[in-house]
């Protein structure tokens, strides 16, 4: 487990009243010199994810909520691009709707976009969701983003999605709840379509992502978290995400563990 992914659960699990105050605090200082309302500024930060507020800093965030203002329209999907040290960054701002996050996740990987890290955050009450993903290298062309553009926009009437094949062993953990929500941390080799994957899987399973950080680690794994509010088979999810063991390593596994049953009695 990286240094962030500790802080992270850390802080999720952590006894609390409420989200955190200095965090909310600054967020509510920076929005206050902007155009955003400031009954919705309070509605968002009273139930702010602890997650999501843990994931970046609050200049960062800010920026990020700025975008729910004004109201959205109906179907609308509102995007922002901005350039950063590692890379770039894509702020999405929808009505909340299961498979979100999956689509955007899909879209990249469509036009072959290296996620470095994404987090997450949903207002049911508010019918509100806003997901911000870094992916590394220079922004892309015009044309590229009116194509990303455009196939959020139709998302919801168009994704399918692709067969993910994996490419190693996963490992999911239920290491914890927060608000009644189970926290799943997911770990599995980085390779392209698997944040669509996972996020696709919690989908069509009925399963809502309400908050989600995503980053990679030193040995190439990614490390990620996620809050799901319903029904998750953490048994599944391995499966789907994890290349079977061959049936050669599961028989010496197998006999391994006789080995000792039969040593220690």
């Amino acid at each position: 487990m990286t240094p962030t992914t500790h802080r992270v659960r850390t802080f999720l699990l952590r006894p609390r009243e409420g989200n955190d105050v200095s965090s909310t605090k600054e967020l509510a200082s920076i929005l206050d010199a902007t155009t955003m309302p400031a009954d919705l500024v309070g509605l968002l930060l009273e139930a702010a994810p602890p997650l999501w507020l843990a994931s970046d800093s609050a200049s960062a965030l800010a920026a990020d909520m700025a975008l729910c203002h004004p109201v959205l329209a109906s179907g609308e999907v509102r995007a922002r691009v901005s350039t950063m040290a590692q890379g770039w960054r894509l702020t999405v701002v929808a009505t909340d709707r299961p498979g979100l996050l999956a689509d955007t996740a899909s879209a990249l990987a469509h036009e072959n976009c290296s996620i470095a890290s994404a987090s997450a955050a949903s207002w049911t009450h508010l019918h509100l969701a806003l997901h911000s993903v870094t992916i590394s290298g220079a922004p892309p062309a015009a044309t590229v983003l009116d194509r990303l553009g455009a196939r959020l926009r139709s998302a919801p009437a168009t994704s399918s999605g692709s067969r993910f094949v994996p490419v190693g062993r996963a490992k999911v953990e239920v290491t914890g709840e927060t608000d009644g929500d189970a926290i799943l941390t997911v770990t599995a080799p980085d390779q392209a379509g698997l944040l669509a994957a996972i996020c696709r899987w919690f989908a069509d399973r009925g399963a809502g992502i309400q908050a989600a950080w995503v980053a990679q680690n030193v040995a190439g794994l990614a490390e990620d978290v996620f809050v799901v509010r319903g029904p998750v088979d953490r048994d599944e999810l391995e499966r789907f995400l994890g290349v079977p063991a061959s049936p050669r390593r599961s028989m010496v596994s197998n006999r391994f563990r006789t080995h000792r049953q039969v040593s220690s009695g």
